[in-house]
Order: structure tokens, then sequence, then C-alpha cells
């Protein structure tokens, strides 16, 4: 598996999601880009602070990893909607999914 690459906004990329250094959408607000079902990952200076986040307008599911690459083993959560209360202590890597249930 190729290595995950950093978030980045250009052009080309979609807002994926936007994560919050507090619970409740409090704190630092902080928005990546990226292209869909693009494994990417996560700058050490927010491993450890992402607290909530919400989801991009054209995101169906977002999934954070506590291991780089998105690897699986050790451990994921699927966000299908916005979050409040983040249950993963560190995030190494994400990735998310373009298309709505609609």
């Amino acid at each position: 598996m190729a290595a995950p690459t950093e978030l980045i906004s250009t052009a080309d990329t979609h807002i994926l999601l936007t994560v919050y250094s507090s619970d409740n959408y409090g704190g630092t607000k902080t928005t990546f880009s990226g292209l869909y079902s693009t494994c990417y990952g996560i700058p050490n200076d927010f491993q450890t602070k992402i607290k909530s986040l919400k989801l991009g307008d054209d995101i169906k599911s977002c999934h954070l990893y506590k291991q780089a690459g998105c690897s699986k083993p050790g451990g994921q959560i699927i966000y299908r909607e916005d979050e409040k209360d983040v249950s993963l202590s560190k995030v190494l890597s994400v990735e998310c999914y373009y298309g709505s249930d609609d």
C-alpha cells in the first residue's frame, strides 16, 4: 500500500472535512481539502487534537484511522454525519467518500 499523502488544497480538490480542537464544534477550526476516495495522512499538529468534525457538503462518509495508511487493524471509525464528540484519541489517517444517501 502506498504511503498516504498530506492533505492539500488546490483547484482540483474538494472540502473533505472541518475539524475542531474541542467538543461541540468549539476551539480552533481547520478545514481540510483533498481528492475523494484518497487516503491522507493527518499532519502531526492535528493527530491528537481532533475533538469534533463536520463533513464537507458532498461527502457521504469519512473514515478516520488510528494507523497511518488508512489501515483497519489499528482501528477505524466511520462518520456518516457531523460528530460533536470524536472518540479516537489519535487520528493518523483519513479517507472521505463522495456521495449522498438520497
